[in-house]
């Protein structure tokens, strides 16, 4: 997409029980088969350029809580990155981000989305010392009940009403700071994390009102930007996301068109962190998303890629009459979405494949993913991998689907 900027993968060491495998209820695919351990080899392919990585060691606790490895790997490269740190900006994304333009900072009002009541012409959305950046992410106030036992009798978080903790610091990736600042929050970041999983008990809330109070502590400011992505289909407002920008009603993705015509007011990102599911009578006919039901070994050179819903799918989806709830624009969103992520991937499959696979590697359209009702913590196991074959228990190969 033209990201000028280096990005850095940064990854973790994991804890294993005797068996060789985190504890169940955090396996990912029966048998942990993406549960194990990736070669180094491997993590360092990449088709862009500028990229590095950088392994961090195994972090006590995260075998109970695997988001600790985030801003204690985030410390541990602000440290020890080879070649060292230097660039002034950096933001810090989750991996389960597809990048549909570059990730800039510093636009103008035009480009610019915010559900705060600042006008959006007002709006700071530079980056300083002091002063941040981040996605709208609807995870409330809640964590100022907490300021005094996680952050300490003087600190300054405790200075902050719950108007002001909405619209400084109810954020999340990409969390965008000046250098200095994050090498000041990263430390209390995994601090308070920490403090917080005692009080609260593991969450994903427990990871981001860590981040919260660290910077409330720090008195680093952010402006709330809802532009950044997509991912959630149900706020019939937009729910702090860019859905002002992919309307379905005008950006039809299922007829190949996956950016704007002008590049611009679209998301930055897709983020995957949605079960994105449209049932239909036929089940065959039915599409879903999840992150988790991508086969692990998908990158496999033999393997082939996913396929992709028809060309008709958001159009059909809009053709329905209005339901009594009034919540259609759930489908046309999820439709839209799906659009958008399975050519997405598959892109990023075939560039993949044309740097590191040998002539003849596997292209065909054949995956699709399947939505099973089956808990994503306890997994059946799949009879043939016993016998040595490969199945899934959330994907199935099926006829090659030509275009």
């Amino acid at each position: 997409v033209g990201q000028k900027g280096w990005i850095t993968r940064i990854a973790c060491g994991c804890d294993y029980d005797d068996e060789g495998l985190p504890d169940a209820g955090l396996l990912t695919h029966p048998l942990g088969i993406s549960d194990q351990m990736t070669p180094l080899s491997e993590l360092k392919k990449s088709v862009f350029k500028k990229f590095r990585l950088h392994v961090a060691p195994i972090f006590e606790g995260a075998k109970n809580y695997p988001w600790l490895n985030k801003p204690q790997a985030l410390v541990h490269w602000l440290k020890f990155a080879d070649p060292p740190v230097t660039q002034t900006i950096v933001a810090l994304i989750d991996p389960d981000f597809i990048f549909l333009r570059p990730l800039v900072v510093s636009q103008s009002g035009l480009d610019i989305i915010s559900s705060t009541k600042v006008p959006v012409r007002e709006l700071n959305s530079s980056v300083t010392r002091g002063h941040g950046v981040g996605q709208t992410y609807g995870i409330g106030h809640n964590w100022l009940k907490h300021v005094t036992a996680v952050c300490g009798q003087d600190s300054n978080a405790k200075h902050f009403s719950e108007e002001e903790a909405d619209r400084y610091f109810q954020v999340g990736p990409p969390y965008i700071l000046h250098l200095d600042d994050w090498k000041a929050l990263a430390p209390l970041y995994t601090l308070f994390m920490k403090r917080m999983v005692k009080i609260t008990g593991p969450g994903i809330l427990t990871d981001m009102y860590g981040y919260a109070m660290a910077a409330a502590h720090l008195n680093i400011i952010h402006t709330r930007l809802d532009h950044f992505m997509v991912s959630d289909t149900g706020s019939r407002d937009g729910g702090g996301e860019a859905w002002k920008w992919a309307n379905p009603s005008k950006w039809d993705p299922c007829k190949g068109q996956l950016t704007t015509e002008d590049g611009k007011q679209m998301p930055t990102f897709l983020h995957l962190c949605q079960n994105i599911y449209l049932e239909e009578p036929n089940i065959d006919e039915s599409w879903m998303f999840h992150k988790g039901h991508v086969p692990p070994n998908i990158l496999q050179c033999d393997l082939p890629i996913l396929k992709t819903p028809p060309s008709t799918h958001l159009q059909h989806q809009l053709a329905l009459p209005e339901n009594k709830d009034k919540t259609n624009y759930k489908k046309h969103r999820a439709a839209w979405l799906h659009c958008m992520i399975f050519p997405s991937l598959n892109n990023a499959l075939v560039e993949y494949k044309q740097q590191f696979c040998p002539a003849g590697f596997n292209t065909k359209k054949q995956f699709k993913l399947i939505h099973n009702d089956v808990s994503d913590k306890v997994l059946p196991i799949c009879p043939m991998e016993k016998e040595g074959k490969t199945c899934w228990v959330f994907a199935r190969i099926e006829k090659e689907q030509l275009d």
